[in-house]
């Protein structure tokens, strides 16, 4: 599966200039980036989101690029052909979006989790067999991605859209992790040729980890609120929708990072069920504007379901766009 998500933050200097997600083709890739409502004087476009983050979860023999007990591991044959996708359905479509559209959006890719069950992961080209479930191993793995990415992006000759770096898509980092994160971090920041790419990560509520993403090597970090999706409980309490967003306002306040807009056409918290998305997108920007988030970095998830928000809900799409462009509503 193939998923996008959006980026809107202030300008980072060495920061992804609002990341977004490449779509299934260069029409929707062009729909997303320049999705401004259809009242502009001149009848055309705005800018909206001028980036993309390349996302992908699920794969073929049920197994996932995300660690997830339900799904099996990938292994290096499965990256290359994610990397491909990332390559050919996200970045050249993006970059023959941009030339219709006049704008030069950025975009990141996505690292497949390491996961240590694959022991039997592949060969680099040093000829080293890869058992992931060795630290060292599980360095060499997602460094050799990254250099593969790299080289593979070199070959490519984009004209409009530009690369600025790399997204780490576990969302928690347990302990044993922390040294694979940092080499990660390390290497990609010492990438000849492109001293300044940058690495995030957008980890879920109170994720294992989330207070050290400054120490595990991450250029910036957004937090999800995960309101649309999941109830919290906090010492038997479960948080209702205010003391939620109250307590994810001074986590990210407290330890600086961004926050995850999830505004999807879909909700799973039991707690709103019975209303619908329009409630839960309201929820979200509501707190923005309560808690000042206009102000500082944002992810938006996702991407795909805003182009269809643009047909199905033309007037939550304007809510959208005023929302990152900042328009008092």
């Amino acid at each position: 599966m193939f998923e996008t998500l959006l980026v809107k933050p202030p300008m980072l200097p060495t920061s992804v200039s609002g990341a977004a997600a490449s779509h299934h083709n260069p029409r929707e890739s062009r729909a997303t980036m320049a999705l401004g409502p259809p009242f502009a004087d001149n009848g055309n476009s705005l800018p909206f989101f001028d980036g993309f983050l390349m996302i992908g979860i699920t794969w073929f023999n049920n197994s996932a690029f995300y660690p997830d007990g339900s799904h099996n591991y990938t292994v290096q044959q499965d990256w290359l052909a994610f990397l491909d996708l990332q390559l050919t359905m996200g970045a050249e479509n993006l970059d023959r979006a941009s030339n219709t559209t006049g704008m030069e959006p950025k975009f990141a890719l996505t690292i497949p989790f390491p996961d240590p069950r694959a022991e039997v992961w592949g060969v680099t080209e040093e000829g080293r067999a890869l058992n992931l479930s060795v630290a060292v191993d599980r360095i060499a793995a997602a460094c050799w991605f990254v250099d593969m990415a790299v080289s593979r992006l070199l070959m490519l000759g984009l004209r409009h859209a530009s690369f600025v770096g790399f997204y780490w898509f576990n969302e928690h980092i347990i302990p044993e992790d922390f040294p694979v994160v940092q080499a990660v971090a390390q290497h990609i920041h010492s990438q000849v040729g492109h001293p300044k790419l940058v690495f995030f990560w957008i980890p879920y509520f109170e994720a294992e980890g989330w207070q050290s993403w400054q120490e595990l090597g991450f250029d910036f970090a957004t937090l999800q609120p995960n309101w649309a999706f999941h109830s919290h409980v906090v010492s038997n309490h479960t948080l209702t929708k205010d003391e939620l967003f109250a307590r994810v306002a001074n986590d990210t306040h407290c330890h600086g990072l961004g926050v995850e807009m999830e505004l999807p056409l879909s909700v799973r918290n039991p707690q709103i069920l019975n209303e619908s998305w329009r409630a839960s997108f309201d929820a979200y920007t509501n707190a923005s504007k309560e808690h000042g988030w206009g102000k500082t970095m944002r992810t938006y998830y996702y991407g795909n379901d805003f182009v269809l928000m643009a047909a199905a809900a033309p007037d939550y799409f304007v809510k959208l766009y005023d929302a990152v462009a900042g328009v008092q509503l």
